[in-house]
């Protein structure tokens, strides 16, 4: 089962224990809609009580947060593929994003702990620190046996939520997008 990172309540609890993170667990549509009914209460209960930590929540709906999206928010891209509220929180593709709100990268933990104490070590990140943090990316997602593409956005982040300006974050998603 899935564990977040942050306190949920009881309900909430309930709520996450009902939720099928993969489609292919999906036993036809009537389950995919249930389990899209189930996501939408959870959401809307996170966001309520604010629970879902802020950059999370900001690398979702900020532009600016989404490189190669074009200058769409990656809730703008769901906006324009004609999912939009109750629609986008229910629709199967929003999963790997509910995920990412509850959990964070989905990297190994001994890579996100590693990664950020590289970023700890560096303390305030400078433009002179971000060839060492792109070379740890990079090594984590071949020590790993990573995907390069979705470590790639993984890192990414990472990198924000440690507090690494988003173009330096940039930079190391670029690296990890490159790793062969």
């Amino acid at each position: 089962m899935i564990q977040p990172d942050f306190a949920l309540t009881p309900e909430e609890q309930k709520l996450l224990a009902e939720i099928k993170f993969k489609v292919s667990e999906f036993s036809g549509y009537k389950d995919a809609q249930r389990n899209g009914k189930t996501v939408n209460a959870l959401v809307k209960s996170l966001l309520k009580r604010k629970a879902i930590p802020a950059i999370r929540v900001k690398w979702f709906t900020d532009p600016e947060l989404n490189p190669g999206g074009r200058g769409k928010s990656r809730k703008d891209i769901f906006d324009c593929n004609g999912s939009s509220g109750d629609e986008m929180l229910e629709h199967p593709s929003f999963l790997e994003f509910l995920f990412r709100f509850l959990c964070g990268p989905d990297l190994p933990k001994v890579a996100i702990t590693t990664f950020r104490a590289a970023v700890v070590g560096y303390g305030k990140v400078t433009s002179g620190d971000i060839d060492g943090l792109r070379k740890t990316a990079r090594s984590l997602t071949r020590q790993y046996q990573l995907n390069a593409h979705s470590a790639a956005d993984d890192f990414y982040l990472l990198a924000l939520e440690c507090g690494v300006w988003h173009s330096y974050a940039e930079s190391i998603r670029e690296t990890v997008r490159s790793v062969r």
